[in-house]
This record gives C-alpha cells, sequence and structure tokens, in this order.
C-alpha cells in the first residue's frame, strides 16, 4: 500500500463531455494569457535546471488555468468545496522532467489525469540524504541535483481516475513527451501526516 498516493473510487470518473470541453478550451485558448501560476513570475524558477545521472534537464513548467463553471460544479457536488485552488495544469513538452520539490502551499494534491503526456509518464517520489521524508520547509524544497536523492516511488498514473497525491515528500516528473494535462485540486493543510488519515480519504478512498 503506497503511502504517497491514494486512488479515490468513490468520486465518479469525469463525464467525456466535460472532459471534450476542457480540451477544447486550452486547445483554442492562448495559455499565456490565462496562466495563473505564482511561478509564471518567477525568474528563479523558470530557469531552473536539474542534473540527473550527470546529465542537465531544463526543468519543465506548467500553466495554471482556472476550470470553467461546469467542472468546477462537478468538483463542487461530488468532492468538496473546501479547497485551497482548483485548476487544470498544462505541463509543457520543453522538456521530459519536471524537476524534483515539494509544493509550496497545499497539503495534498487531489488530481486527475486527462492527457498523460506520453505512454510512460512516471511521478517519483524521493527522500534527500540525511534529511526526513516529510519536508515543511518554506518556500518549499527544490533540489537541483539528483545524486542526493534516494527514490522511494514511483508510478505511472492512468487517464481519468482520481488520485490523492502527497505533496510534502519530494516528487518529480519524467518521461514527458507532449502536453500532460490534469485537474488539480489542492487541498489545506490537515491535522495529519499520512494519506489514509486525510478526511478526503476517508470519504472517497
Amino acid at each position: 500500500m503506497s503511502e504517497y498516493y491514494k486512488f479515490l473510487p468513490k468520486i465518479p470518473a469525469l463525464p467525456d463531455n466535460l472532459i471534450a470541453e476542457l480540451l477544447d478550451y486550452i486547445y483554442k485558448s492562448d495559455l499565456s494569457q490565462l496562466n495563473t501560476s505564482w511561478w509564471a513570475k518567477d525568474e528563479k524558477y523558470q530557469n531552473r535546471r536539474v542534473k540527473i545521472n550527470e546529465v542537465e534537464y531544463t526543468s519543465s513548467k506548467g500553466i495554471l488555468i482556472d476550470l470553467q463553471p461546469k467542472l468546477l460544479d462537478f468538483i463542487h457536488n461530488n468532492i468538496t468545496r473546501d479547497y485551497l485552488k482548483s485548476a487544470a495544469i498544462i505541463t509543457d513538452r520543453v522538456s521530459p522532467v519536471w524537476g524534483a520539490h515539494t509544493d509550496t502551499t497545499r497539503r495534498f494534491l487531489i488530481l486527475n489525469i486527462i492527457e498523460p503526456g506520453g505512454p510512460n509518464v512516471i511521478t517519483r517520489w524521493y527522500q534527500e540524504k540525511d534529511k526526513p521524508v516529510f519536508r515543511f520547509e518554506k518556500p518549499n524544497v527544490t533540489p537541483l541535483d539528483y545524486s542526493n536523492l534516494i527514490e522511494l516511488e514511483k508510478v505511472c498514473y492512468p487517464t481519468n481516475r482520481w488520485i490523492l497525491m502527497e505533496t510534502k515528500v519530494i516528487h518529480d516528473i519524467q518521461n514527458i513527451m507532449s502536453d500532460r494535462i490534469a485537474i488539480n485540486v489542492g487541498l489545506f493543510a490537515e491535522d495529519t501526516d499520512r494519506l489514509i488519515d486525510s478526511p478526503i480519504y476517508k470519504v472517497f478512498g
């Protein structure tokens, strides 16, 4: 049983029409004008490079866009209204790697992969040598050299499944070959260190 992600089988899959409307909206929009991510204005994050097995990669970046009203209604009616932020995230294909990091504010993340970004896109979690597994430093942890990271677990997420994910353990995304599109619902800090103790998992797990 994974400590870093859990499927939420009691949340219904997204209907095909909502997926089609989201993709149509994304592909017809100027995403640079819709981007609401904090890192879009962070020059250091925009230029981040990571080293994996002595090979350097520019870290991929995501574009956050607000969800359409029908998708918000789905989340409110089927999951929760109590969240930090809900958005669609488009991970660009400029690099095969979104470099290792912890998230800045959200404690856990609910996500649903709409377009996987390739046939073998992998999310991995790591522990930094001589550091604890859970990292609550602010604003966040962004290691650049993977030689100091110990892999804990990895997964290739399926599409259109709701997943609860640990964000305060260092994690990355690798093998990105095309734009990866997901719905993210960031959850506030909760009085728990484990996914299985999260109220969301107790209801929908």
